[in-house]
């Protein structure tokens, strides 16, 4: 994870809309992100084609109006004209916002999206990292498949470059078509390490040949997929429009659909619902029947969120919606839309009655797994993250803070953060996340693409410390 200022806020890649100091449109910009990610959008008769102001208008209108993704209420958050699209407006020459009626993502209606110029160099949103996440992808010995993803994460600003706490995370599918080439992505991370000094042209190029393999509109990762993107999802936390935090996410829509080649807001992964509008399956007999049922599979080995371990279905049972439409954590805030808001207790996390014991396990392991998958408790009580974000929104001139789950001891990633099972069990669970995907990457290089019993990188995904890769773990300013 690359969070360092010479690279996040390299003047020849990113752009402060600010100050104006930078590129317009750099390479790691969010405008230069949505113009690929829109650049091949689909052009249907009749319909005014698809332009990035347009693919950012219609992704913000999600807010304005209650979305329904697998039949469960997302309220709307009105907030966003007034603290994100009006704001952009009003700096990309003036004009304003008019909500009009009827609603996205259903396609009924008729939406005004608003007069003025949406000016995609002025986004009002600053890059916080660059992660590499390939501890995500497939077993590939066998065939292609996925090589995990790769993400840019940005943070929302408010009124004078102030912070806000809400930040959008682009989360890009990287496909291989076998070991070596799985390998040879991972290699080419791994030789940033071999880069002593991280505030060099010589870095950033070697990253930017990285990013742009799957962030431009003609990648190969983006073959078959909507608008020819390799976009997986985009997923947005925040708290900055209301309470309680909230997770949502959107994926591109593919021929045939409505709004197709704009993002729609989907279910969130890995989380049942939990809202004051579809109930909740938090601690329910329905939730324990699942996880019993799915034993095998939760307790599988694969890190979480690795292709082929989403486990929650959008029904459970037949014809019960079961996947939630966004995902909510019940973290309070003083001052919810001030740049440093006093965070409430970490209380979110899964649990049901009549769990059974796993043969690999116990049951508060059991539970401690599934728990951790969801969304509102890895960002909540599960890892004692008190601030809903794992990579905090921060000003220009400022490093984004990691929480202690990703660095294991805050601020330098020395050690192990534990934290005592929110269930009661007495069980007490370290983390260092990226030590975990460090020492996973090392794995990867040193182990030869050869069929041993098992498969290749068949194992537990629990590694030896790591080598000379510590430079990968996080690039943070001294």
């Amino acid at each position: 994870m690359i969070t360092d200022l010479s690279v996040v806020e390299d003047p020849t890649r990113t752009f402060n809309p600010i100050t104006h100091v930078g590129t317009p449109l750099g390479k790691w910009t969010f405008g230069y992100l949505i113009q690929q990610m829109c650049a091949n959008a689909p052009t249907i008769p009749g319909a005014a084609p698809i332009t990035p102001e347009s693919f950012v208008r219609s992704w913000l209108m999600n807010w304005q109006f209650a979305q329904s993704p697998n039949f469960n209420t997302v309220n709307a958050r009105p907030n966003i004209t007034s603290l994100i699209l009006n704001p952009w407006i009003q700096s990309s020459g003036g004009g304003t916002i008019n909500t009009g009626g009827g609603t996205v993502s259903t396609g009924g209606g008729t939406l005004n999206m608003g007069s003025g110029t949406l000016d995609m160099a002025k986004a009002p949103f600053k890059l916080l990292a660059i992660v590499n996440r390939i501890d995500l992808s497939d077993n590939v010995v066998y065939g292609g498949g996925s090589g995990g993803e790769a993400r840019f994460v940005f943070g929302a600003l408010g009124p004078g470059g102030a912070p806000l706490p809400f930040t959008v995370i682009f989360e890009y599918g990287i496909t291989v078509t076998g070991c070596a080439d799985l390998k040879n992505w991972g290699q080419q991370w791994a030789n940033l390490s071999t880069i002593s000094n991280i505030n060099s042209d010589g870095y950033r190029n070697a990253l930017e040949a990285i990013t742009e393999q799957f962030v431009r509109s003609d990648t190969p990762f983006g073959a078959g997929r909507p608008n020819h993107s390799a976009l997986n999802q985009l997923r947005t936390n925040e708290v900055a429009l209301g309470n309680p935090w909230e997770l949502r996410e959107f994926h591109l829509v593919g021929p045939g659909m409505p709004n197709q080649g704009l993002l729609a807001e989907t279910v969130v992964k890995q989380t049942p619902i939990s809202t004051a509008n579809g109930g909740t399956f938090n601690n329910s007999s329905t939730l324990a029947d699942f996880i019993n049922g799915n034993v095998s599979t939760i307790m599988g080995g694969q890190p979480l969120g690795a292709p082929g371990t989403d486990t929650v279905p959008l029904q459970f049972p037949p014809s019960t919606p079961f996947a939630a439409g966004s995902s909510l954590n019940p973290i309070g805030f003083n001052s919810p839309t001030g740049p440093n808001p006093a965070p409430g207790p970490a209380n979110m996390f899964w649990n049901a009655p009549g769990l059974t014991t796993p043969p690999n396990g116990t049951v508060s392991d059991l539970r401690s797994t599934f728990s951790l998958q969801t969304c509102n408790a890895c960002h909540g009580g599960e890892t004692n993250t008190s601030s809903f974000l794992h990579v905090a929104p921060a000003a220009f001139g400022q490093t984004a803070r990691l929480s202690n789950f990703l660095t294991g001891v805050a601020p330098n990633g020395t050690g192990t953060f534990t934290v005592n099972d929110p269930a009661g069990s007495g069980t007490v669970r370290a983390y260092n996340d990226l030590l975990r995907r460090e020492t996973f990457l090392e794995q990867l290089l040193a182990q030869p693409c050869v069929l041993q019993f098992g498969g290749f990188l068949s194992g537990p995904r629990r590694l030896p410390p790591p080598g000379d890769l510590s430079a990968l773990r996080t690039h943070m300013a001294d």
